[in-house]
């Protein structure tokens, strides 16, 4: 959230310019570190967030949000349903070791979507 917009927005915001910049060459895929709340009464709500990135979901170009709640009152359940929109992941870290394995997960993730042996 350091754009300083409500996290519905950032999440539409971010997804829409990664997938703007879309390089089938490389691993693609939009990672979003945040409280989970959205504390401003700006942008479209949780359930409309969803539908808009389920809608902007293109098999032909997969592009997973991975969503990272920072802190145990992270909103889990928004974040779940943000990334599960578009074939993402929602992870929980309280510390920055847990910060730094969660990258490499992800990493891990994008580099077997394609099929690992």
């Amino acid at each position: 959230d350091t754009l300083k917009a409500p996290k519905d927005t950032v999440a539409l915001a971010a997804y829409q310019n990664a997938l703007a910049g879309y390089d089938p060459a490389k691993v693609n895929a939009v990672v979003l570190m945040t409280d989970g709340f959205n504390d401003t009464n700006h942008g479209p709500d949780l359930a409309t967030t969803v539908a808009m990135l389920r809608s902007m979901v293109d098999p032909q170009r997969p592009l997973p949000l991975f969503t990272i709640g920072i802190g145990p009152a992270a909103d889990m359940d928004a974040l779940r349903q943000l990334a599960a929109a578009t074939g993402g992941r929602a992870f929980r870290v309280s510390t920055a070791t847990d910060i730094v394995n969660v990258f490499l997960d992800v990493l891990a993730l994008r580099a077997c979507a394609a099929g690992c042996g």
